[in-house]
Parts: structure tokens; sequence; C-alpha cells
């Protein structure tokens, strides 16, 4: 087996080798540079034994644009459409920074190109998604041998300061919820959060039919049109404050006629339509702002006051990730936020 240039072909390097029948044969490396064509080399005689040499042989893609064809093709075929949009956005703002070159000249120099330009747009955290992709783009084509090497392998993680973790207080709480108490529907959402921890989208798709009042579980679970962030159901009970907080959903505005409907959303607008994200945002900073708390609090929030008053209590961190929801331990020891007025009392404790 060897290499040999062949200046028909614009000077690409091809790999000569004989079959198991003694036949001449050979492949070409799509490259002409002698570095690459030697990679080529190495690759095709490591390829898996079971591949025998008659058979045909991938013949690796030429340009990026074809990688990303094909990469897009396939998570199309296996991921939900946010994912695909952020292949889709990567691929593309990475051919138009480095251009449209062939696979086998780009290299680290050029991701941390790309990088850079990025920076300059873009936060640190965004940034790293966009690697991040771009190397699973890579390890795709592998797989499937559309290319030879994988350019942003060893490309480290920007580092990231880390962001505090916003809980409100009991005193914050309440003042939003006195606030609030001319709007039933949004003290109602507000309360869902604290009371379950649940995601702003978990909420706004919850249904009837996923209350079971009896046995007092809320399950999470995917449907039709909604997808949990891990992709797994899950079971959280319901505690006494918020089984009296169901029942007074049920008893206001006619919400009794829903209630017997299962596939009523819990919290929609006229017609079962449900909120959006953003409805749900602008009406809880509205009133963030009218009780006068930090413009730094948002909905998730309520999650983090949730997980976070769950390890106060003596929760196991282990039941907080279930009811959370975190696919990782990590997740939820994230979320933990210790207060000045705790450690307080931790020193008080001392004393």
């Amino acid at each position: 087996m060897f290499l040999s240039k062949n200046r028909k072909t614009g000077g690409r390097y091809y790999v000569y080798y004989t079959d198991e029948n003694g036949k001449r044969k050979s492949v070409t490396t799509g490259t002409s540079y002698k570095n690459e064509a030697l990679a080529f080399l190495i690759a095709f005689a490591n390829r898996p034994k079971e591949i025998k040499p008659t058979e045909p042989v991938i013949k690796p893609l030429e340009k990026f644009s074809e990688l990303e064809d094909k990469v897009i093709s396939f998570v199309k075929d296996n991921h939900r459409k946010g994912t695909v949009s952020i292949y889709k956005f990567t691929m593309k703002s990475f051919r138009e920074t480095i251009g449209d070159k062939p696979l086998n000249e780009i290299t680290i120099r050029d991701v941390e190109h790309y990088k850079s330009e990025r920076l300059k747009k873009v936060k640190p955290s965004t940034c790293n998604i966009d690697i991040a992709t771009l190397k699973a783009s890579f390890n795709i084509g592998l797989k499937f041998g559309w290319v030879l090497h994988n350019p942003v392998k060893g490309i480290p993680k920007l580092k990231i300061p880390q962001k505090e973790k916003l809980c409100m207080s009991d005193e914050e709480v309440a003042k939003l919820l006195s606030e609030v108490k001319e709007y039933p529907l949004m003290r109602n959402i507000i309360l869902f959060g604290l009371y379950t921890g649940c995601r702003m989208k978990e909420i706004t798709n919850l249904q009837w039919k996923d209350i079971d009042l009896k046995d007092r579980i809320i399950q999470i679970r995917n449907k039709e049109d909604f997808n949990t962030k891990t992709g797994k159901s899950r079971l959280i009970p319901i505690s006494d404050k918020l089984y009296s907080t169901i029942n007074q959903i049920i008893t206001e505005n006619g919400n009794i006629i829903n209630f017997h409907d299962p596939d009523s959303y819990i919290f929609s607008k006229e017609n079962n339509i449900r909120f959006t994200n953003s409805s749900v945002t602008h009406m809880f900073k509205y009133y963030i702002r009218k009780a006068r708390l930090p413009e730094k609090f948002h909905f998730h929030c309520l999650r983090h006051t949730f997980i976070t008053n769950c390890i106060k209590r003596g929760i196991s961190i282990n039941y907080v990730q279930a009811l959370a929801g975190h696919s990782e331990i990590k997740t939820t020891l994230g979320y933990i936020h210790i207060g000045i007025e705790d450690l307080k009392k931790a020193i008080l404790a001392i004393d």
C-alpha cells in the first residue's frame, strides 16, 4: 500500500493497494497536500477489519458546505426543532467566517479564529455552545466517514464566572403576592412556581388530566406539542398549600367547567389558548416592578426559590433532584442559594 500523486486529477494523491484477489486498486485521498494524504492513508490502512478492501469505501466529503448539508439532514431526523436551529445557525456562521474550505484544510487555527469573531458579538456562554455544536457536527461526520479528522477536538471551553442564582426571600415573596392579588390568574401561576419548582413552560402546558387530586400528584410529561427539558417525565406530590391553590383555581371564574375537561389547560386565555412564555414573563416583570422589587428578578427565580427552600428544610438533595427534574445532581447543587442570613445563623449556632 502506497501513496502516489496523479497529475491528471489536479495533483491529488491516491492510495494504491492490492485486494484479497491480488488485484491492484486505488482510492483518492481527496487532497493534493501530502500531510493530509498521509493522514488519509493511515485512516484507510486502519479501517475496521470487517470492511474488506473490495467493498465500496465511503469517500470523504470535500467542502464544508457538503458536511453542513449532511449534518443538518441527520440532526433533523434525530433531534428537536430547537436543536436543529442551533446546528443550522452554528454551521452557517462558521462557513461564513472561514469560507467554504476543503474539509481537510480546516485547522484548529480556523476554529480559534471563528471563536474570536463570535466573541465580538455574543457572550462567552453562547460562544461555548457554538463550539460544542461545531465539535458535535464534526463528530457526526467522523461517525459516518464524511470527514477524517475533527479540528475542534481539544479546543477548550471559555471560563465563565458563576452566575448568581437569584432566590427570593419570604418577605419578597409576600410583597409580590400582595401586589398580584388583583390578578388571580397571575397569582396562581406564581404560586404554582413557588410550590412545585416547575419551569415556566411546564406550568403553561399543564392540563387537568395531569393532576390527580385523589392521590395528590402532578405529572409533568411529554406531549404531542411539548417536551420536558430533559425529555423525561416526573411526578410531583401536591402539598397542602398547592392543594388549596388548585381548589381555589377550580372555583374561580367558572373554571369548574374546564376542570371536568381533561384536555383543558389549567392556565389559559379564552378558547383554551395557552399563555406564551413572553406574555407570562411580561406580566411577572410588571408585578415585580409594582412591588418595587429588584429588576434582576425573573420568573425562573421562583424555581430557584423552591429548590433553595427544599434544601433549607433539610430535604435530601437526591429528592430535590427528582422534584426539580434535573438529569445530574451537580445541576441541583448549583441552584442552592446560601444568603448572608443563613451564614449568620450558622455562626450563631457555633456560639
